[in-house]
């Protein structure tokens, strides 16, 4: 009876042992499988790759197979690292030029910051869709690479080829023209005044207000009486800028606009202008019929 009695102890402890090694299992593989799923990347954060790269060249090759299955991933940011990875390796635009059309805009950053001087066609007409893009880091992304290509007759020619093409937003790509301010990119531009969307009437504004000439003033007139004040307010700027001192009387009708921002603008650019432009300036203060 006694020696019964003494085993209970012994088989509670055992027991306790074993629940004890099965916790301990549990842990241990939860913590595997959290160090096996790497989370997602920091978008902005290239230096780990890069380093890894460096210390082990040698991998290369390997290295290059596992970024492309990467960006064949389901997952957006395996895809993320993949872009990254191409990009560090230096892999050519075919491996590149997908992901610029890829569904996460954070791909599609990625892929464009590592799109070189010398694009393909289709890298290009890629890019100039997302010069178009309504997500804000796709668009400066496709701007800056457009502008890698080299600042000159390449890109030019591209956003010339592009705004040819009518896309369905050429807002960016107008915008982006009128950044690079070259005289060959005022003709669709000057199209695009009479465009139904206000936000490319104004786009189109400021390329003529960059690119200046006849031309460029005459369509600035017009834009003085756009129906959108945001649309007049650049035409009024740009002619300021450009110190159209013939356009003085009809930039002076804007200093009695119903918007605030028009007025002021419109004040702004006639006192541009010298003394033509102070001289209406003068007239509208001493007004006495102020509309």
């Amino acid at each position: 009876m006694i020696s019964s009695l003494g085993l209970v102890p012994t088989l509670l402890i055992g027991e306790a042992l074993v629940c004890l090694l099965l916790a301990l299992a549990i842990v241990s593989a939860a913590a595997a499988r959290r160090r096996s799923a790497a989370p997602p990347p920091d978008p902005t954060d290239r230096s780990g790759l890069a380093g890894a790269v460096e210390a082990a060249p040698e991998a290369s090759a390997g290295t290059l197979d596992d970024a492309r299955a990467l960006a064949r991933s389901r997952q957006w940011w395996k895809r993320l690292r993949g872009a990254r990875s191409l990009g560090v390796l230096g892999a050519g635009q075919a491996d590149l030029s997908p992901l610029l059309a890829d569904p996460s805009p954070e791909v599609r950053t990625e892929a464009a910051a590592w799109v070189g001087k010398e694009a393909s066609e289709r890298t290009v007409g890629l890019l100039l869709e997302m010069v178009d893009d309504e997500d804000t880091r796709c668009h400066r992304a496709g701007v800056e690479a457009v502008e890698r290509l080299d600042r000159g007759a390449g890109a030019v020619e591209a956003v010339l080829a592009h705004l040819d093409s009518e896309p369905a937003r050429p807002t960016g790509s107008l915008k982006l023209a009128a950044r690079l301010a070259a005289p060959g990119l005022l003709p669709p531009a000057l199209q695009a005044c009479s465009d139904e969307d206000a936000a490319v009437r104004a786009a189109a504004a400021e390329v003529a207000a960059a690119v200046g000439g006849p031309e460029a003033f005459a369509a600035l007139e017009s834009l003085l009486r756009d129906r959108a004040s945001a649309v007049r307010l650049i035409a009024a700027r740009g002619i300021g800028r450009l110190e159209g001192r013939q356009l003085a009387a009809p930039l002076a009708e804007l200093l009695y606009d119903p918007d605030w921002e028009v007025r002021h603008a419109a004040a702004t650019a006639l006192r541009a202008l010298g003394p033509v432009g102070r001289i209406h300036l003068r007239r509208a203060l001493t007004d006495a019929d102020p509309r």
